[in-house]
């Protein structure tokens, strides 16, 4: 007989064999991805004489199962950190052929996305996991190598700096942050400088460190745009006698969409929190600027002519500046020409809101030369201070510059002591002032002796309301309110919550997101 060939009567026929199943891939080789794998594979050279329909590729442990047309094939759902081997088969319109060999054994990972530094870090190191850290200066040398890992987790303990991190337009977009639930200390010894010194660097967030015992800021930025100073604590800032013009937090000429927010300064000879644009030559100006949520106490300690948060303005340019939701407690000696809060050098355009001023110093407020601000809904007891503020122009004045729309309101001025004679200090040097429009302000005193807010030296208010507010306990500067906000004639006030001033809890996951809003935050208000 013939195989194949079939005798029927008197004729020969042939008659063709049916498909079968397909044989197995080769090749199969896998890659890892982040909770995935791609699998490829090169197709069996026998299809079983039918089309091949899909082909299937399964994990090892699992089975995690996937199908696809062509190679390579995804297998999504795996587990990172856990080692797989992959498979794969063919089926065609008779059926599923045979599994593969399989491949060589991968392990899915999450994508890098940081550099890790830690004070035992070494430059030998790669720094992608705390397992290999790295030193502060080399996480900057990899995050200026690399086009998209831009950020260093600091592992806890202290580092001991002899010389400013210098961050420049090549650390564009850098972001410096402790890793979740530790405390990175910075310290300068009481001989460094800075911890950072921002010139020319964008897009810059520095958070949750702890910085302390340099000699001149802890964090000093100038030129920058996008800077983000968050939930860090700024302490015992030594600033020299007389070399001024430091602070706990610094920013020099020409910052731009600045945020310095949920930050503790204490303990700082000099500022506490500073944005300045003091050059009227240089043709520099600052613009979208908030200083919110911000603790500064014990500031100004041993230098004079500042502020626990202060601004400067000399080229006159600056517009969208905003002080919220801070909390001043004593800002210096009261015979050192210190403030609370200090709009110096034609400061305009500003907005101040819902913070606390209180604690020794010499003013709670100063106006000098600027226009256009308003100072609203804040807290000053003036029970330490002198006066409640110095409203002053300047021998600089450009023309125009006449301190106009300058607006107090719908504040609460308390003190403890017999309060002065005049709340406002009046000083027009060499140009005339235009009145600051003073009015539908609250006043109390407890001393036995009242306030007279229409009396004394100018600034008088127009629409007093002289009414005890209902503080919880002022001697403890506890300022909420017993019952409720007080009563001010014609306007009114909302209750400051200080639950989000300082720094949020640093509970998040690296590479993840953190939180935006605090859990519990304590802040602890000095008396």
């Amino acid at each position: 007989m013939r195989l194949g060939a079939l005798w029927i009567g008197n004729e020969f026929s042939t008659t063709a064999a049916g498909p079968t199943l397909p044989g197995a891939p080769t090749n199969v080789v896998a890659t890892a991805g982040n909770a995935q794998a791609s699998v490829a594979f090169t197709q069996a050279i026998n299809n079983g004489g039918s089309p091949i329909q899909y082909y299937t590729v399964q994990s090892n442990p699992g089975p995690i199962t996937a199908t696809g047309t062509v190679s390579p094939i995804i297998v999504p759902g795996l587990t990172n950190g856990t080692g797989y081997i992959f498979e794969a088969d063919e089926t065609n319109l008779v059926g599923t052929g045979p599994w593969s060999l399989y491949s060589s054994s991968v392990t899915p990972m999450a994508p890098v996305t940081a550099y890790y530094v830690a004070t035992t870090g070494t430059t030998g190191n790669n720094g992608l996991s705390t397992t290999y850290p790295v030193t502060l200066a080399q996480a900057q040398t990899l995050m200026r190598a690399s086009s998209w890992i831009k950020t260093a987790y600091l592992l806890g303990g202290t580092y001991a700096m002899s010389a400013p991190l210098s961050l420049t337009s090549l650390d564009n977009g850098e972001s410096w942050l402790a890793f979740p639930g530790q405390v990175p200390i910075l310290d300068g010894g009481g001989t460094t400088t800075k911890a950072f010194d921002l010139e020319g660097a964008n897009n810059v967030t520095i958070r949750w460190l702890t910085i302390q015992n340099f000699t001149q800021s802890g964090i000093y930025f100038q030129s920058t745009n996008g800077t983000f100073i968050d939930s860090n604590t700024v302490q015992d800032i030594t600033t020299p006698a007389g070399l001024g013009n430091n602070a706990g937090i610094f920013g020099g000429l020409g910052n731009h969409n600045l945020t310095i927010t949920h930050n503790l300064v204490q303990r700082v000879n000099s500022n506490g929190i500073t944005c300045l644009d003091s050059n009227s030559t240089s043709g520099t100006y600052m613009s979208n600027v908030s200083i919110s949520y911000n603790a500064v106490y014990n500031s100004m300690l041993t230098d004079s002519d500042g502020g626990a948060i202060s601004t400067d303005n000399r080229p006159y340019l600056n517009t969208g500046v905003l002080i919220n939701n801070n909390v001043i407690g004593n800002h210096g000696n009261a015979g050192n020409q210190t403030k609370g809060i200090y709009l110096d050098d034609l400061s305009s355009y500003t907005t101040i809101t819902n913070n606390i001023v209180y604690g020794t110093g010499t003013d709670s407020f100063q106006i000098h030369g600027g226009n256009n601000n308003t100072i609203q809904n804040n807290i000053f007891d003036i029970t330490l201070s002198s006066v409640l503020g110095l409203y002053q122009s300047t021998p600089s004045q450009p023309a125009g510059a006449d301190m106009t729309n300058n607006v107090f309101t719908e504040n609460i001025v308390y003190s403890s002591a017999n309060p002065p004679s005049s709340l406002w200090t009046l000083s027009g040097i060499s140009n005339p002032l235009v009145p600051l429009v003073d009015q539908t302000n609250l006043y109390w005193s407890t001393s036995g002796t009242q306030f007279v807010p229409g009396a004394g030296n100018g600034a008088a208010d127009t629409n007093p309301t002289v009414a005890n507010p209902g503080f919880v306990n002022a001697a403890a500067n506890n300022y909420n309110f017993v019952s409720g906000p007080p009563a001010i004639t014609g306007g009114s006030f909302t209750p400051i919550s200080i639950a989000s001033v300082g720094p949020l809890p640093n509970n998040g996951t690296p590479g993840g997101d953190f939180p935006g809003a605090p859990t519990n935050v304590v802040v602890t208000v000095l008396s």
